[in-house]
């Protein structure tokens, strides 16, 4: 009996946090075979943590194959991984295929519904403001240092990035004052009423953008910083020869592109990102720069700032 072929293509979805990114990988499997030569299959990496599988799957001998599906997080520490290892692997962007806005939620009984009410309520806390993160790297760590220097109160945040539901409880049970999480995983939670009677009580203060939810404030509008969108994207190492690079890309971009699959990330709370394979690119490295950069400056500003009285100018947003 002739030995079965090795796959010619294998996908993987490194992320804990699965409900929202799972739909997403099966939709791809089930149609890139249409676009590609060969088989295409989910390849396991086993129970290590986010950071380790998406290493091993970029790095090992299966990587000249392999297409993975990442967020902001995990390609940021990766980078700077590679960055401090000197290593002539490089990690590619490939295909952009979802953004994710954030919310900013709380679980007060009289939520505060302008800016001036907000700003009150969190001097009136007495002590340092609480908020629970998706993560408490890159660009959530970004925009808390940007809020301490707007409010000029102290910020504490405990990491979720393993659980949505465990930061929505978090909050609910008043071990939190505030959670910065995205929209899709707050609507989802919401939808199922994973904290039962509770649930009723979760506000959705501010959006990233209107889009969201019309009846949501955008951060903006209340002159706060606005933390830059997190997103979904196809990544691949740089040991994938370019003519695989080159005929891998124009598959997923052709599936990214398709109606059902912009359908399916809107039913998920995501909005599409319909970019050609060099803009993805483009917009990743950007992202990098930019959020690095803004990281950088406020380094070097003085330690401490006052508060700003309300109405002052905008600031700066946070990101792209």
């Amino acid at each position: 009996m002739a030995e079965e072929k090795e796959p010619s293509w294998y996908l993987v979805q490194p992320l804990v946090r699965a409900s929202l990114v799972d739909p997403l990988l099966r939709h791809y499997l089930k149609l890139l075979p249409q676009y590609l030569d060969g088989k295409v299959v989910v390849r396991e990496t086993g129970r290590k943590q986010m950071l380790d599988r998406a290493r091993s799957a970029l790095t090992d001998e299966r990587a000249d194959r392999t297409a993975v599906l990442m967020a902001p997080l995990s390609y940021g520490l990766m980078h700077d991984e590679q960055l401090a290892m000197r290593s002539e692997m490089s990690v590619i962007p490939l295909q952009m295929v979802a953004k994710r806005p954030w919310c900013l939620a709380e679980a007060q009984d009289m939520a505060p519904s302008n800016r001036v009410a907000f700003m009150s309520w969190l001097s009136n806390l007495k002590r340092p403001v609480r908020i629970g993160l998706a993560s408490s790297k890159g660009m959530p760590a970004i925009w808390i240092r940007a809020m301490e220097r707007k409010t000029g109160l102290t910020w504490t945040s405990t990491d979720f990035n393993t659980s949505a539901e465990q930061g929505l409880a978090s909050l609910l049970s008043g071990q939190q004052d505030l959670l910065l999480e995205t929209c899709a995983e707050l609507e989802r939670m919401r939808a199922l009423r994973v904290a039962g009677a509770e649930q009723g009580r979760v506000h959705i203060l501010l959006s990233e953008q209107s889009v969201t939810n019309k009846s949501v404030a955008t951060f903006a509008q209340w002159q706060l910083p606005t933390p830059a969108p997190s997103w979904l994207a196809w990544f691949v190492s740089s040991k994938m020869p370019q003519e695989r690079r080159n005929l891998l890309g124009k598959a997923i971009n052709a599936v990214t592109m398709r109606e059902d699959t912009q359908a399916l990330i809107r039913e998920l709370g995501q909005e599409p990102m319909l970019l050609s394979v060099q803009a993805s690119q483009l917009y990743v490295d950007n992202w990098l720069s930019n959020w690095k950069s803004i990281s950088t400056w406020m380094n070097n500003l003085p330690d401490k700032a006052a508060a700003e009285p309300a109405g002052t100018s905008t600031p700066k947003k946070t990101g792209n």
